[in-house]
């Protein structure tokens, strides 16, 4: 026997396999199984829906459990609600199909909240269904699923929304809002009342929320943006996006990218591993961010900064700065309060400070740029280090001393600054500053 006649009795053995394996499947499957890729369903698709109608009273709540399927809810000018369950499923043929499913639809019935829509009968195998729903634009809303996205657009009462695999998305709401989702994203654009967001596995969006916001997120990515109120986030696990927030910000994060921008009220944000930039925040801002990188400008009240193991630049501070630091570095620029900084293993680095300045490090550079031009009392100290600087009027001997006090003009500000092991420095200015924005 040739090679070319072992490889051939090889591709009729195999071939032989696939096709008794593929017959083995296609027995034990039900035949209303759709699998992708492979044709086991047996017949093409009918659709057939199933609708019934109740009066709703003004501001009554109407209780939906779908189930396994998508959600659609719109608003209408009738005083009632509709819910028309369409059902789709593949068979040999329609009067099959129609008889299969004739046993499976959707009830409305009074509960003592309002109204209560429901499935009643067997759910035959491989039925697919989705809920269209209208209601009076005043209603309150339960939506209750399993597996299924669910939109609702321009209901005005409170709407509790809780499913475990799907996409929910609202829009035009103006009650209160509460979302419980294990698995799927949400998005929201224009909610007036408050909003609660609960989930494990999805992406957040919301945008024009009217009054606060409170949001658990695990990972995903959370985009907020125009939230009036506080907003309290928690979350792991990916990008954190706020901006034109008008309240209060509390955040708590892990393994979190975290950008914050145009917050008019207080922050207080603590976070593990990640990054953490924050731009134009109108009041007082707390960080402890161990192992987080951290970039702060234009932070128009006191900052207070505990890290750990990475670096810290603070720029445009218009309160006091206070920073806790260990085996990371710190440059702050242009903060208009006292500065102090208590670090470990930590260079500092201070430009254009505008009072007094207190450093405390351990085996790095202290730096001190373009200070007072109202003059200055230093006090400085590196043990087994040096005191070096470039201005005159401060009179340090030639041979650089491990400590140094002096005086410059009236000595308005007070500057100690103390490390060990490195050197400090008082320099008049950076090639790169701007003398202008000097005092």
């Amino acid at each position: 026997m040739t090679r070319r006649d072992v490889a051939l009795l090889i591709l009729i053995l195999l071939l032989g396999g696939v096709i008794t394996t593929a017959q083995k499947v296609r027995r034990g499957l039900s035949p209303h199984l759709r699998v992708e890729g492979l044709e086991f369903l047996e017949g093409p698709l009918h659709t057939f829906s199933d609708t019934q109608e109740a009066a709703q009273a003004p501001g009554g709540r109407l209780t939906l459990e779908a189930g396994h399927g998508d959600v659609e809810v719109m608003t209408w000018s009738e005083e009632k609600v509709r819910v028309e369950m369409q059902k789709r499923i593949h068979m040999e043929s329609e009067e099959k199909a129609a008889s299969e499913v004739a046993g499976f639809h959707v009830e409305i019935a009074k509960s003592a909240e309002g109204l209560l829509a429901r499935t009643t009968g067997t759910r035959p195998a491989g039925l697919e269904t989705r809920f269209t729903v209208m209601v009076p634009a005043a209603s309150a809303l339960r939506l209750i699923g399993e597996d299924g996205s669910v939109e609702v657009r321009g209901v005005k009462g409170d709407i509790l929304i809780k499913t475990s695999h799907g996409d929910v998305e609202g829009s035009d709401l103006a009650g209160s809002l509460e979302i419980i989702n294990d698995n799927g994203a949400v998005t929201l654009r224009r909610v007036q009342g408050p909003v609660k967001i609960q989930t494990a596995h999805g992406d957040i969006e919301a945008s024009d929320v009217g009054s606060g916001a409170d949001v658990t997120s695990d990972n995903g990515d959370v985009t907020l943006s125009r939230v009036a109120g506080d907003l309290r986030l928690a979350h792991t696990h990916g990008d954190v996006s706020i901006s034109e927030a008008g309240g209060a910000v509390r955040l708590t994060g892990r393994d979190s990218e975290i950008v914050m921008e145009g917050i008019r009220g207080p922050v207080d944000l603590s976070s593990e591993h990640g990054s953490v930039r924050l731009e134009r925040v109108g009041a007082e801002t707390k960080l402890v961010v161990p192992h987080c990188e951290v970039t702060a400008r234009d932070i128009r009240g006191n900052l207070t900064v505990t890290v750990q193991g990475e670096s810290l630049e603070a720029t445009s501070v218009q309160g006091t700065v206070k920073v806790d630091s260990s085996a990371g570095s710190v440059r702050l620029t242009d903060v208009a309060g006292a500065i102090e900084v208590t670090g470990t293993h930590t260079p500092v680095e201070i430009v254009r400070p505008g009072s007094d300045v207190t450093v405390a490090t351990s085996n790095q550079e202290i730096e001190l740029t373009s200070p007072s031009r109202k003059g200055f009392r230093l006090d400085a100290r590196s043990d087994q280090g040096e005191v070096e600087s470039d201005i005159d009027q401060l009179h340090l001997p030639s041979e650089r001393p491990s400590r140094f006090a002096g005086v410059v003009g009236a000595g308005g500000a007070r500057y100690r600054l103390s490390t060990s092991h490195s050197t400090i420095s008082i320099l008049s200015a950076r090639p790169d500053s701007d003398p202008d924005k000097a005092d």
